[in-house]
């Protein structure tokens, strides 16, 4: 576990983060000092959106704020950990693949509902598609269906995005393409995606 200071007017940012993790740190730590420059307040209990995830600055000793991330471990909604291994390492995976599709991302939150077919995520086949986002709503936009389908009596469920890193880990990353996007998936291991021009941009 690597440790990188960033040093502010008021108060310097601890962040922890794995070594691997280095280069996105890099980057966050550049942006949380654009925010403190352009007037941000920088204290405890203020949150930043920071992709498809929340940090949060809490309060970590003598002039020094500690940046912690949601416990997707265990209750994301409710519980932290000061470090912000999992916030860095999914936006990394979803910034790679959306440079590899050659589109502009657009953010899926964890907090964010994804509509699918009961009982699809089982399936080796999934077809997914993306519409317009309802965020007032806290809808990613996201349907997911399977190709396997045998059964006349579907039944529909939501989960939220998080979620998906313990059910299909896989298709964490495409949740960063935009609306009108068409994802098929094979076992582990995403096929093809289509755009909205129906066109194949990853195969």
């Amino acid at each position: 576990m690597e440790e990188k200071v960033i040093e502010l007017n008021e108060k310097n940012i601890l962040m922890r983060y794995s070594s691997r993790l280095s280069e996105q740190a890099k980057w966050l730590a550049e942006l949380i000092v654009d925010m403190s420059r352009k007037g941000v307040s920088i204290e405890d209990g203020v949150k930043i959106q920071f992709g498809w995830s929340f940090l949060i600055f809490r309060n970590f000793d003598d002039n020094q704020l500690i940046l912690c991330e949601p416990d997707f471990s265990r209750n994301p909604f409710s519980e932290e950990k000061n470090s912000i291994d999992f916030t860095l390492e999914v936006q990394a995976l979803q910034n790679s693949f959306a440079k590899r599709c050659g589109v502009d991302p657009i953010a899926t939150l964890f907090q964010d509902k994804i509509i699918l077919v009961k009982g699809c995520l089982d399936k080796e086949k999934l077809f997914m598609e993306r519409i317009e986002p309802d965020l007032e709503k806290g809808d990613s936009g996201w349907f997911i269906n399977t190709l396997e389908d045998d059964s006349e009596d579907i039944e529909y469920e939501a989960i939220y995005a998080f979620q998906l890193v313990y059910l299909r880990p896989e298709i964490m990353s495409v949740l960063i393409l935009p609306p009108e996007f068409i994802v098929l998936v094979d076992k582990n291991t995403i096929e093809k995606v289509i755009n909205e021009k129906n066109e194949v941009v990853w195969s």
